[in-house]
């Protein structure tokens, strides 16, 4: 593991555990997933900078609280940004709303989302609105029944907060998947097995923070100048040591967990 690679990881680190924005920091991540040769970081860094596509599977950070909103025209006040109860809209309308069961898909880059939010602080008090498709004909809808209020405008709205805690995560997870490189570059530098494959320890960081899978991920290394490592190549046996490592990291990390849990419950007895 050559030492300019560590210094970047390292400047990744204090850039994103400091206050440089969040697209220079992925545009970094971008980087390092290329010099370590990890696709999987690569990708996700990728989208996160470009915006997931319709057919791109989401993390679950991606997805936020959203409401169906309504401005009512009323005397002698005009009420805004009243939610709207399901029993007023259209049945195809409510089975829409029961299906997002109050969720909204994200899938703008970062650098949208910071514009979003912006704007959403600077003109709408905090919120972030989307049209409703056939709105006009929604009202139309709810107010031809007497008793039933009058909207000038129904929306989708969601918190700018949500977004915000959005974009936390995003720089949570890249801290913790540089960290993890990080990590297993000292212990392969520390172990001295020489060009240990990095792109194992990213590949899995991206899995378990990202997609927050444990499985263990199956390395191609045929793209390090052989035809295919065989089960005995030395590139696979790097590839293991890797698993390995990451793997007892994460079981001293649970056991450690379950003590502190234990020592909770016995002092909580005890005091009680």
């Amino acid at each position: 593991m050559p030492d300019p690679t560590m210094q970047r990881l390292a400047d990744i680190e204090r850039a994103l555990l400091g206050d440089t924005p969040l697209p220079d920091c992925l545009r970094m991540c971008l980087a390092i997933g290329a010099e370590v040769r990890s696709a999987r970081l690569r990708e996700w860094a990728q989208r996160e900078l470009n915006g997931y596509r319709a057919d791109d599977a989401l993390p679950a950070y991606r997805t936020v609280g959203a409401a169906l909103l309504g401005d009512v025209h009323r005397s002698p006040a005009h009420g805004q940004h009243e939610r709207i109860a399901l029993h007023l809209v259209p049945d195809e309308v409510r089975k829409i709303l029961i299906e997002m069961d109050g969720r909204s898909e994200v899938r703008d880059s970062v650098a949208e989302i910071v514009a979003i939010v912006a704007r959403a602080h600077q003109h709408s008090r905090g919120l972030i609105v989307f049209d409703v498709p056939d709105e006009s004909r929604l009202r139309a809808a709810i107010a031809q029944n007497a008793g039933r209020p009058v909207y000038s405008r129904i929306y989708w709205s969601i918190a700018a907060a949500a977004y915000e805690g959005l974009l936390d995560r995003v720089r949570t997870a890249a801290v913790s998947i540089v960290m993890e490189v990080r990590t297993e570059a000292g212990e392969a530098q520390q172990e001295a097995d020489g060009a240990a494959p990095l792109s194992a320890a990213a590949d899995q960081a991206v899995a378990l923070h990202v997609s927050g899978s444990n499985n263990q991920i199956q390395v191609n290394q045929a793209g390090r100048g052989n035809a295919g490592a065989s089960p005995e190549s030395p590139d696979s046996e790097n590839v293991a040591r890797s698993s390995l490592r990451w793997t007892r990291r994460q079981t001293l990390w649970t056991i450690a967990g379950f003590f502190v849990a234990l020592i909770s419950i016995v002092v909580a007895v005890l005091l009680g």
